[in-house]
């Protein structure tokens, strides 16, 4: 907290005034501590918030935040002005959030807090933000200790994006070593052995997502490139430069077949210089997991009217189109 010196005194300078008071009932709570990561994500929010998953106050809440994943509780009653929120971080394919299609809840919903870019509030996996200050890290020392080529951290062996066939084709071109319940161990996925060995011996990590759904980019990519010094290879249905700074990733889209991507990852395997400029970026950007946006949430609840909206049927909006099959693996 800023101080200000008043003769030899120091006089704690006093907390500005909140904006407002509002009240936040999640229904569905995630069982990986959701809440406790809201409340983070409120720290220094303006708004004086509460987030709690006790839903005898659904009543006295300015918002529900409805978890979509695996929801099959009946709809509750809505209390007068009451704003309810769809969240889901999971892809429709993986969602099991079929409750949403039932006819009570059409016009229910009034914003969408998810991983996709249109969402009223955007929830992604992950951001990259501009440092203040440039780091020296010097790239080429690390990058000349690499000796393996690709590697491949995965717990879904079979999947609706086929990206097991896709690797399966890549490993005729290239080495790629599997890790994690379809490969190789190398301690709990994410966990500091395995991030330490992709920094120290590999030059690529396949961050391919289990399902083609626009916008889902998951912590598949965010959690590896936050932590190890590693060249990610992408593949989603994502516009991946709307995420990632420029040569910053390597799109297998961008090639017409599993052939090419192997040969150009031969190729700056080979080129040194070529393949520094996919480290460069990390000296002008960082990367964050997961930001939380509940903040934003109360923010806005302050100002409902402003950013009024219904939902005829989120269900549709959630899956309809949204979700691709793989194109024929060449």
């Amino acid at each position: 907290m800023a101080n200000r010196q008043n003769g030899d005194k120091v006089v704690p300078k006093s907390p500005k005034p909140k904006l407002g008071r509002k009240r936040i009932v999640v229904v569905n709570n995630p069982g990986w501590d959701w809440i406790r990561m809201g409340d983070v994500g409120l720290t220094d929010c303006p708004v004086e918030c509460t987030l709690t998953a006790d839903t005898s106050q659904i009543q006295m809440a300015d918002a529900i935040i409805f978890y979509a994943v695996g929801y099959f509780r009946t709809i509750p009653v809505r209390a007068h002005g009451q704003v309810w929120i769809f969240l889901s971080l999971e892809s429709p394919s993986y969602s099991l959030s079929q409750a949403f299609e039932k006819p009570e809840w059409h016009g229910q919903i009034n914003w969408t807090m998810t991983y996709r870019s249109d969402s009223d509030i955007f929830y992604p996996y992950g951001r990259v933000n501009r440092r203040g200050d440039f780091l020296t890290t010097d790239y080429t020392s690390l990058a000349e200790k690499k000796t393996k080529k690709v590697a491949w951290v995965v717990s879904h062996c079979e999947t609706d994006s086929k990206r097991e066939d896709y690797v399966r084709l890549l490993k005729q071109h290239i080495g790629v070593d599997t890790f994690g319940m379809c490969g190789l161990p190398c301690g709990k996925e994410g966990s500091f052995e395995c991030l330490q060995m992709l920094t120290n011996d590999y030059k690529f990590y396949l961050s391919f997502e289990n399902t083609l759904c626009l916008d889902y980019v998951t912590e598949k990519l965010f959690r590896k490139i936050m932590v190890a010094d590693v060249v990610p290879v992408v593949r989603g249905f994502v516009n991946y430069t709307k995420y990632m700074p420029p040569k910053s990733f390597i799109n297998a889209d961008d090639f017409s077949t599993v052939a090419e991507l192997g040969k150009y990852l031969n190729y700056l395997d080979k080129n040194m210089t070529a393949y520094l400029e996919y480290l460069e970026w990390r000296k002008y950007y960082f990367v964050v997991e997961k930001p939380n946006p509940t903040c934003e949430v109360c923010m806005k609840l302050l100002e409902p009217e402003k950013y009024r909206n219904v939902y005829e049927d989120v269900f549709s909006w959630w899956t309809k189109g949204v979700c691709h099959s793989p194109k024929p693996i060449v």
